[in-house]
């Protein structure tokens, strides 16, 4: 369904991007994963704190992880990945944030606004 939606509507669709945290960041990776076996790109995936190992397929253009020192994970790409991975530490300079908090700090969602607003 997804796969005829997207093939139907592809000139007029806006970028894909998808956002998590802790087990909703593993999600984000799932779902660019799913989307990869679609053949549907995937322009942004925001992950706050991974907590597996998971790889990012070759249809995301770019990732921005942020991750707490000693919980989160660091991103890398599947094989044939091209797009562009950052994996930022979250708690350089702002001891305060943790795995409970990440997701709620104001310097991270303007980061996030920013690359969004990026696509447009």
């Amino acid at each position: 369904k997804i796969e005829a939606s997207y093939a139907k509507n592809k000139a007029a669709t806006t970028p894909i991007v998808i956002i998590g945290h802790s087990f909703g960041a593993d999600a984000a990776v799932y779902l660019s994963n799913e989307l990869n076996s679609k053949k549907i790109p995937v322009a942004l995936v925001v992950t706050f704190d991974v907590v597996t190992d998971v790889k990012v397929s070759p249809n995301v253009r770019h990732v921005v992880n942020f991750y707490t020192n000693g919980f989160g994970h660091l991103l890398k790409g599947a094989a044939g990945f091209k797009g562009r991975i950052e994996n930022i530490d979250a708690t350089r300079g702002h001891p305060d944030i943790g795995h409970l908090n990440i997701e709620k700090s104001p310097r991270l969602h303007a980061r996030t606004i920013r690359e969004i607003q990026r696509l447009m």
